[in-house]
C-alpha cells in the first residue's frame, strides 16, 4: 500500500471514529490532532442545525450512552490514531505535520485535511494543545452560529 492510501485510511479511521461517537447524528465533524516536541493531543467537535458542540455536550442532540468513559476511550483511540498518522511520515522519511484538522462534512460525505508543520505552543510558556483546539472552536463557532447575540 503506497503513503497516500495509508495516509487516506488513517484519516478515514478518525472520521468514522468520531461519526460513532456521534452516532451520525452531525453535518459536521472538526477533528484535531496535535504532534510537538513528541507531545500528542487529540479532541473534536461537532456541528450541527448551526449549532457547535464539543464532545462533552453531545448528549444535547440525543446522543445515548455519552458516559466519561467512552469519551475518555474516544480520545485514547484518537491518540492511536494519531500516532499511526505521524508514524507513517516517519517511516516514509516525510517530516510530520505539527497540527491536522481534519474536516469531514457528513451530509456532502466529503473530508478536507490542512497540515500544518509550525509550532504552535511547544515554545511558549502559557499556550497548551487545548488553547489551540479552543481557538479552533471559537473560529469555528463564530462562523456557524455567528452573532447571534445582542
Amino acid at each position: 500500500m503506497i503513503f497516500e492510501d495509508k495516509l487516506s485510511e488513517i484519516q478515514t479511521d478518525m472520521i468514522s471514529l468520531a461519526l460513532e461517537l456521534a452516532e451520525d447524528k452531525i453535518d459536521t465533524a472538526y477533528i484535531y490532532g496535535s504532534y510537538e516536541n513528541n507531545s500528542l493531543s487529540f479532541n473534536s467537535f461537532f456541528a450541527q442545525d448551526n449549532k457547535v458542540y464539543t464532545i462533552n455536550k453531545l448528549d444535547q442532540l440525543g446522543i445515548e450512552n455519552l458516559t466519561k468513559d467512552r469519551m475518555f476511550q474516544y480520545l485514547e483511540i484518537g491518540i492511536s490514531d494519531l500516532e499511526r498518522f505521524i508514524t507513517l511520515f516517519q517511516e516514509d522519511k516525510k517530516q510530520a505535520p505539527t497540527q491536522l484538522k481534519l474536516v469531514y462534512d457528513n451530509v456532502n460525505k466529503k473530508a478536507n485535511a490542512k497540515y500544518s508543520y509550525e509550532i504552535f505552543y511547544s515554545n511558549s510558556d502559557s499556550l497548551t494543545p487545548e488553547d489551540i483546539f479552543m481557538e479552533w472552536y471559537n473560529e469555528v463557532k463564530e462562523e456557524v452560529e455567528g452573532h447571534h447575540d445582542i
